[in-house]
């Protein structure tokens, strides 16, 4: 028989809780530590479709990698989305446990999942000065030297992007790259980036600012966006439950096919 509590306990040796950051809200966030469960569904969130498609599953619990809740809310009622969500995950007796900057900076986690999507060699966790705390992105090698378009292509094929947004000379060589999925795209990832070797860097959510300082420092840039970067991690988790799941008892993993980016483009 597995319960809650298991579920729990195999997501915190994947990603442990401490090393989240201390803005975030990670762990179970509803639900019973002694509940059984006999359905687990995986999601990068948890929307009103995922809520549905859980309900629909017969599912016990979620395992999203955005929080259901990230701040204290002062009260739950069906005058809000969020009170909505919470009240049907409840009386569908839904347990929620989310693994965000956790999953982030766990070496099977969204990085690692998206470095290894993209067939990099040699993947190191991008570091602070002089090797300090780990940040959440990685570096990697190209397997062959290939252009800014050429790479960009390339990325897009391999997280399924229909277009993709570069910036700097497109016929520039690339080989070693940087990346932080989801929200990455920030002036201390690319010096960092930078001092670590690496001539382009892949993350989400680049405004046109964050684009002109990195143009001016020399990286070049690769919205890959905050969907596309991280939605991958979702089938990993599957596997990843599915396999720990084996010596306790019969459960069923499920990976959301509900879930699609927000953006739409013509």
């Amino acid at each position: 028989m597995i319960i809650t509590a298991n579920i729990c306990d195999m997501m915190k040796r994947l990603s442990p809780p401490e090393t989240a950051q201390s803005y975030d809200n990670v762990g179970l966030l509803l639900g019973r530590n002694n509940a059984i469960v006999k359905g687990v569904l995986c999601a990068l969130d948890i929307t009103d479709k995922v809520i549905d498609e859980a309900i629909r599953l017969n599912v016990d619990i979620i395992i999203s990698h955005h929080p259901l809740v990230f701040k204290a809310i002062p009260k739950i009622t069906d005058e809000t989305r969020l009170g909505r969500a919470i009240l049907r995950l409840v009386e569908n007796k839904i347990s929620v446990y989310s693994a965000h900057t956790d999953l982030d900076a766990a070496q099977n986690g969204t990085n690692g999942c998206l470095a290894e999507r993209l067939g990099l060699s040699n993947v190191m966790p991008l570091l602070l000065e002089d090797g300090e705390k780990p940040m959440f992105g990685r570096t990697g090698e190209l397997v062959e030297t290939l252009t800014l378009a050429e790479f960009a292509k390339q990325v897009a094929e391999k997280i399924e992007l229909p277009v993709i947004k570069y910036v700097g000379d497109g016929a520039a060589n690339v080989t070693k790259v940087g990346l932080c999925t989801g929200s990455g795209a920030s002036v201390g990832y690319f010096n960092q980036a930078l001092k670590a070797g690496c001539n382009v860097f892949v993350t989400g959510d680049i405004t046109y600012h964050k684009a002109q300082a990195a143009a001016e420092m020399g990286m070049h840039l690769i919205d890959a966006t905050h969907f596309a970067t991280e939605v991958i991690i979702v089938e990993r988790l599957r596997k990843y439950i599915e396999e720990e799941a084996k010596q306790l008892g019969k459960i069923a993993v499920y990976a959301s096919t509900v879930e699609s980016d927000i953006f739409r483009y013509i």
